[in-house]
């Protein structure tokens, strides 16, 4: 929480965008997102691979070139469930970094009361569990950078070019 998947998911679709380039992005957090919670984990991720595998055909069909998902993936069997739910796709994993004080400032700028506490409660647990896990092909800081440049570089390592934003300084090279 608070590592800015979401907003460099947007920035991302910013690059895509200008290269007229076919892309989806999906903030998982929302497919699986029911209420009431489902009694277990199982339940709930469950929900959230089937709905990913409903919406992959739809995206397909629409001619999406490119899918971008933000999500905190809690563990190998999670991630295998996403492969599974996207065939022919080959999933490549950036772990978002940044200081603890930028995360607890964005938390405090987005969340309030019971929320707040619980998120504030949670970034250390879950930034332990991200770097115990290794599940990433990649790690990228998302501190104070400006946006541009996070998800240029998230571009770069996933093998994808990242044009230049106007505005912005040149993307890295393409390595594909």
């Amino acid at each position: 929480m608070g590592a800015g998947k979401t907003a460099v998911a947007i920035e991302i679709g910013e690059f895509l965008e200008l290269r007229e380039q076919p892309f989806a992005l999906v903030d998982l957090d929302w497919l699986g997102w029911v209420q009431p919670a489902p009694a277990s984990l199982l339940t709930q991720r469950s929900v959230l691979a089937q709905n990913l595998r409903l919406i992959w055909p739809t995206f397909c069909e629409a001619g999406v070139e490119r899918l971008v998902l933000a999500r905190y993936v809690e563990d190998r069997a999670q991630l295998d469930e996403f492969g599974a739910a996207l065939p022919g796709v080959e999933l490549f994993v950036v772990r978002l970094v940044a200081p603890q004080a930028v995360i607890e400032r964005r938390l405090r700028a987005r969340d309030s009361g019971a929320q707040l506490a619980e998120h504030l409660a949670e970034t250390a647990v879950f930034a332990a569990r991200g770097e115990a896990s290794a599940l990433e092909d990649a790690v990228v800081v998302n501190g104070d950078r400006p946006l541009a440049d996070v998800a240029a570089e998230v571009l770069a390592l996933a093998g994808w070019s990242a044009e230049s934003r106007p505005g912005s300084p040149a993307g890295p090279p393409q390595r594909s």
